[in-house]
């Protein structure tokens, strides 16, 4: 029997979870490679810890799919060739006869003027060198501002400031912070902040960045340290290869996770957008990306069983953040799904975020071990979805 063979581009949440769900539930047949840039898994969701100088750990993709069938490929992707079948991986070429693109997200450095020459941008790859400068910044008192109000930046804000209690902390939001949340998780938030000493700067537009300020519809808002967590975008290789994306560079997917312009390729995880038309979005991040890279192998193997693939049902239950080592925020949806629910805050809340951040990689590593640790909460189809009564 020929071989076939599966390619997971891209070693993230998704990535790993669509690759070890793969290797458990395909035939003996079916090869399983994983393409990734480096040989370190990067948990993202740790990157304001470590831009603080913290001690995370490190963890080895090796380690991660040891046991497994799994075939580690490191290089960077350079291309791809769909009507041949091949990834460019620098000078070598991958097959494959099924392909995953899990490549992920960045920091949209872009939009804004100024920003790649006078910013840093939250990016695994920059976090040491972001520490450095706010150690440098620390030693004279300097101002450092941060830019974008998600759940990256109120991190970073909160944790730098928690850390450095010589840096005066800027927070910088075009939208309210908080603002889709209940009125008693926005006010907890500000709270924190402002009990660390975070100026938060809700509303204006940035215009440009400049080597010392921020050029604003208000004027301009001065720093010694700008750090970028301005909104994500997918990663390049998707509209460059051809796929149909959003606005923000996201692969357009349908219900069963699979390219609406390439139905032969399924797209998970930062880089994948439900279309619009089809169903509500999933947000970014780990919560997400690990269900649709597992989802996403599912379908795989029941396409190889000759079994159609299904629709991938996803509820967004909570969402959380952490404000230093020593609080935390979990805010619940309400009935509607929005994220107006009941909130848990203070100590329990930075012991359930922390919780949760653990749990990410103790499901990795059940995964590996043959048992189904990603988990989630899963929406009710439309067709179990009780109609209104009619009058």
């Amino acid at each position: 029997m020929n071989t076939h063979r599966i390619v997971v581009a891209g070693a993230g949440y998704a990535g790993v979870s669509a690759a070890l769900r793969l290797a458990r539930r395909v035939p003996a047949h079916v090869s399983v490679t994983l393409v990734s840039v480096t040989d370190r898994f990067v948990e993202r969701i740790r990157l304001h810890q470590r831009a603080a100088g913290q001690d995370v750990g490190d963890w080895s993709l090796r380690t991660l799919i040891r046991g497994t069938r799994i075939e580690l490929r490191i290089g960077v992707i350079e291309g791809i060739d769909y009507r041949n079948k091949l990834l460019h991986v620098g000078d070598d070429r991958i097959g494959f006869d099924t392909l995953v693109l899990a490549l992920g997200s960045h920091v949209d450095v872009a939009s804004v003027k100024g920003v790649r020459e006078h910013a840093m941008a939250v990016d695994f790859g920059a976090v040491a060198e972001i520490h450095r400068a706010l150690q440098k910044a620390a030693k004279h008192r300097g101002r450092v501002t941060i830019v974008g109000g998600g759940l990256t930046g109120i991190e970073l804000a909160s944790e730098i400031a928690e850390s450095f209690a010589d840096l005066q902390v800027s927070l910088v939001s075009q939208a309210r912070l908080a603002g889709t949340w209940s009125e008693a998780a926005r006010a907890h938030v500000l709270a924190s902040l402002q009990g660390f000493g975070v100026r938060v700067e809700e509303g204006p537009h940035i215009k440009a960045v400049h080597a010392k300020h921020l050029d604003t519809d208000r004027g301009a808002l001065p720093f010694d340290l700008c750090i970028w967590a301005g909104g994500f975008v997918g990663h390049s290789l998707a509209w460059n290869s051809g796929l149909k994306v959003n606005g923000r560079g996201q692969a357009l997917v349908d219900a069963q996770l699979r390219s609406v312009s390439h139905p032969n390729v399924h797209v998970v995880g930062d880089l994948a957008a439900v279309a619009p038309e089809l169903a509500p979005q999933m947000p970014m991040g780990c919560k997400s990306a690990m269900p649709a890279g597992a989802w996403a192998a599912e379908n795989i193997a029941r396409r190889l069983r000759g079994e159609p693939e299904q629709p991938l049902l996803y509820a967004v239950p909570f969402f959380c953040v952490s404000l230093g080592r020593r609080d935390g925020l979990i805010q619940t949806a309400a009935r509607d799904g929005s994220m107006t629910g009941r909130v848990l805050t203070d100590r329990r809340g930075a012991w359930l975020k922390e919780f949760i951040c653990r749990s990410t990689m103790w499901a990795l590593k059940m995964e590996r071990l043959g048992i189904s640790g990603i988990q989630w909460v899963r929406k009710r189809p439309a067709s179990e979805v009780e109609a209104p009564l009619p009058g």
